[in-house]
């Protein structure tokens, strides 16, 4: 039976970086920002007998002011916002971001909930070091750990550290990763004023979604990054 990795991102869109047509030693599922479904699926994967390791992939937060959109972040360390940090062996990390020029190897931020508001990310940084932030990597790190997996996060910044998240945003994500139309106009209608940031966070998001293609087509999920 082959052996693959199991990618889990957060939406849809994020995966569809990786090609329409996905690549026959990868796994891939949209945790739709919930830690525990991104456990569930990791474990469920490892308890097949398929997995040879596990990464996490797609947009994330910037905390760092120094990361503009569309910067790349490879982590192999998983800081827990509680305390704590889920550590594996860098050498994934390091074999990736050889292929990726401009890509940082830092500590990312597994939260359980978005870090929406400037205040909310410049303290999070101060009191975790972490880079950045999303809410997947941290339930697929605990399964790797437990399965003794190599384990890499691969992250671009949509949000970057100084932009606050609209609330009509937040709420547009169903549970299966995708985006809902009906929802962003219906918190337009509540909340007008949110449209300015919607659009910014679109065109930054673009960007992440650009770095995260590039990534693809330079090799960062090929099976020969793996340590042997």
């Amino acid at each position: 039976m082959p052996r693959l990795i199991g990618v889990v991102a957060g939406l849809k869109r994020e995966l569809r970086c990786i090609g329409l047509r996905r690549p026959a030693h990868l796994l891939t599922f949209a945790a739709a920002g919930s830690p525990e479904r991104a456990h569930a699926r990791a474990q469920g994967w490892i308890a097949g007998g398929r997995i040879k390791a596990l990464a996490s992939f797609g947009l994330c937060g910037g905390l760092d002011p120094a990361l503009a959109p569309g910067a790349i972040v490879v982590a192999h360390e998983i800081v827990l916002p509680e305390g704590g940090a889920y550590l594996f062996d860098g050498a994934w990390a390091r074999a990736v971001a050889a292929c990726l020029p401009g890509a940082r190897i830092a500590p990312l931020l597994g939260a359980k909930t978005a870090a929406v508001t400037p205040a909310e990310k410049r303290e999070l940084f101060q009191r975790t070091g972490a880079a950045a932030v999303d809410m997947e990597s941290r339930g697929v790190a605990e399964a790797a750990r437990d399965a003794k997996l190599p384990f890499v996060a691969i992250r671009a910044v949509a949000d970057p550290a100084d932009r606050a998240l609209p609330r009509s945003a937040t709420r547009a994500i169903n549970a299966h990763g995708r985006l809902r139309p009906f929802r962003v106009l219906l918190g337009l209608l509540a909340r007008p004023g949110d449209l300015g940031a919607l659009l910014s966070l679109s065109k930054e998001a673009g960007r992440g979604y650009d770095a995260l293609a590039a990534a693809v087509r330079s090799g960062a999920l090929a099976l020969e990054r793996l340590p042997l």
